[in-house]
């Protein structure tokens, strides 16, 4: 889904223009700090609705439960329309950066975008519900339609009516609703209480067990979600609005790191707690080195293509000469930073293991603080590019400093024997390859010979940096061994 909204952006800027498609951006940046307001309801939905399914958790208190969340959540839609709404006004003259815009064009965007969050917020409570209860083949499909009407359906209806952003945000607020009512319709056919289960207050014991959960599960995501948003809403309300257009054109496209590397991570969270568990350390010690490696040995190819090819492969997504320009410069920058993060992200299995996130939540506390004093700086002198410039030096530092922390409570010499044993040669390897490829004077012309060399060139870096990894010789080893012996 992530995907299939950043192949259409080509065509949204190219209908609507760069400073037009910065009001889709900064609906997109509202979402995201919108989640802020989470703080672990949704986790607490879902972990409570998969205790009522399995036969674990009452029915009185679970139907208690979710009257008292819904209220809170209805309390928070209000609260987000009207605070969108009604300062749709400041947002368009103080805030974002519209000169080039019709300033009453720009509040009635607001107001819809407040409309729109408002209800999305509403549908976090109903697909926490959904996903907790196990309709998850449901869900699936559900998303899957749902994207497709936001981002595919949209575009021949797009230039048939000549749509305006006003007409795109009734377009979206629309399906939002749409989205709502199927969410509201299936979540009461999965629950279907008794008529002779009543609602209760609950107790004090009841609520500092549950809300404490939704506390500690809520302050990591608090924390995290403004880490990697802070510095969108610096551009929004430091630059213009087209230029954080691109800024947030190359952001959303540096997240390939984390589409491609995430699911790697999030699947081997059940097995390393289970034999965290069973006090099981060397074979986690094991599927962390070789986890920490496969992610480094996927990343760095990535970095190097994107230097060394970035502004091709920009080119076959837009033929847009300023298009380019613009997004490769930031682009870069962002692609080597998320690259640091998602190796960072790899000791998040064994925080999550051991039950303790107050390391890593410092960790992203002092993350947070570097960016929130260097992304401004970097704006001042270096407009969005020096954005892209402090927010890479600063997940580089934060990498240094907190890794060798929260690796080493583990293991005392896991971070130092990674660094020296698999970071340092691999790099060296596909650094000194990127080099004699930029010196060549490669030059690629037309979409079939870009995608095919700079495909072939990113699998030749990948086993380059594989055959670099003494951890990943070793498996290949083992696994030739236990096949072929």
């Amino acid at each position: 889904m992530a995907l299939v909204a950043i192949m259409v952006i080509p065509v949204f800027t190219n209908f609507f223009g760069p400073s037009v498609y910065g009001l889709i951006a900064f609906s997109v940046l509202l979402q995201s700090i919108m989640n802020m307001l989470d703080l672990g309801f949704s986790a607490l939905l879902s972990r409570e609705s998969s205790r009522y399914r399995s036969g674990i958790g009452e029915a009185a208190f679970f139907k208690s439960l979710l009257h008292h969340l819904k209220k809170i959540f209805l309390i928070l839609a209000v609260f987000i329309f009207s605070l969108f709404f009604f300062g749709s006004d400041f947002v368009a003259k103080v805030w974002l950066n519209s000169d080039d815009l019709e300033p009453q064009l720009v509040n009635h965007c607001i107001q819809l975008i407040a409309l729109i969050l408002s209800l999305r917020w509403i549908c976090i409570y109903y697909r926490s519900l959904v996903f907790g209860l196990d309709a998850l083949r449901w869900l699936a499909v559900f998303n899957v339609s749902i994207t497709t009407l936001k981002f595919l359906v949209i575009i021949p209806l797009m230039y048939f009516w000549d749509f305006t952003i006003v007409e795109y945000f009734a377009y979206q607020l629309m399906i939002q609703l749409f989205e709502l009512v199927l969410l509201v319709a299936k979540t009461n056919k999965l629950l279907n209480f008794a008529d002779s289960i009543e609602v209760r207050p609950l107790s004090k014991a009841e609520y500092a067990q549950t809300f404490s959960f939704c506390i500690a599960v809520g302050v990591s995501t608090l924390l995290w979600i403004a880490t990697t948003q802070v510095d969108k809403i610096y551009v929004s309300a430091m630059s213009e609005l087209a230029d954080f257009s691109f800024f947030y054109i190359a952001v959303t496209v540096a997240g390939v790191i984390t589409v491609m590397t995430a699911p790697m991570i999030n699947a081997a969270l059940p097995k390393v707690t289970i034999l965290y568990s069973s006090g099981s350390f060397e074979a986690i010690s094991h599927i962390f080195g070789i986890l920490l490696t496969s992610v480094t040995v996927l990343v760095l190819p990535t970095c190097a293509i994107t230097f060394l090819y970035g502004a091709e492969l920009l080119s076959i997504w837009s033929n847009e000469p300023d298009f380019v320009a613009q997004v490769n410069p930031i682009l870069k920058w962002y692609v080597l930073g998320n690259s640091v993060l998602a190796i960072a992200s790899v000791s998040y299995v064994l925080n999550f293991a051991a039950g303790d996130l107050r390391l890593r939540n410092l960790s992203s506390l002092f993350l947070l603080v570097c960016i929130v004093v260097s992304a401004p700086i970097g704006i001042y002198f270096a407009g969005v590019e020096g954005c892209s410039w402090a927010w890479c030096i600063s997940v580089i530092i934060y990498f240094f400093v907190w890794q060798p922390v929260l690796i080493g409570k583990f293991s005392k010499f896991a971070f130092r024997n990674y660094v020296f044993v698999d970071f340092v040669p691999a790099i060296c390897a596909v650094t000194l390859i990127s080099y004699v490829l930029e010196y060549s004077n490669l030059a690629l012309k037309g979409t079939a010979e870009v995608v095919v060399t700079t495909s072939a060139i990113w699998v030749f870096l990948t086993l380059i940096a594989a055959l670099s990894s003494k951890t990943f010789r070793k498996f290949i080893e083992h696994w030739i061994k236990s096949h072929y012996a």
